[in-house]
């Protein structure tokens, strides 16, 4: 089970049963095993519930429906949203550009120095 061969085992029976005594050496293997059972119940509950959390299909049936939900919701909402004229804004954008970029006449801001007076100082 561990590794542990006849001789080690007998060397770990002697060691117990000096240590232990012969009238508590029993009630310390019922014990043990006791022990032993519980870890492999755990550890079969553990490699169960980790073969079900990895299971897709599982957790898509229990996602599924709230993905659905929040997708009705955000449809809803979306469609409450107010739908502006972009085509119409972009139509105006664009005669706008088109106008300045056919403008025979430039127009540029001023400098601040022509701006604040015509005569220069001296």
């Amino acid at each position: 089970m561990f590794g542990i061969g006849l001789p080690e085992l007998l060397v770990i029976l002697a060691v117990a049963l000096i240590v232990v005594g012969p009238d508590k050496l029993p009630e310390l293997a019922k014990n043990l095993v006791r022990i032993l059972a519980q870890l492999k119940q755990g550890a079969e509950e553990l490699k169960t519930e980790l073969n079900e959390a990895a299971n897709p299909e599982e957790l898509l049936k229990d996602i599924k429906p709230n993905l659905e939900e929040a997708a009705q919701n955000l449809q809803k909402s979306l469609k409450n949203l107010p739908q502006p004229d972009l085509d119409q804004k972009i139509r105006q954008l664009t005669d706008q550009t088109l106008q300045q970029a056919t403008d025979p006449t430039p127009q540029y801001p001023k400098k601040k120095e022509e701006s604040a007076s015509s005569v220069p100082q001296e």
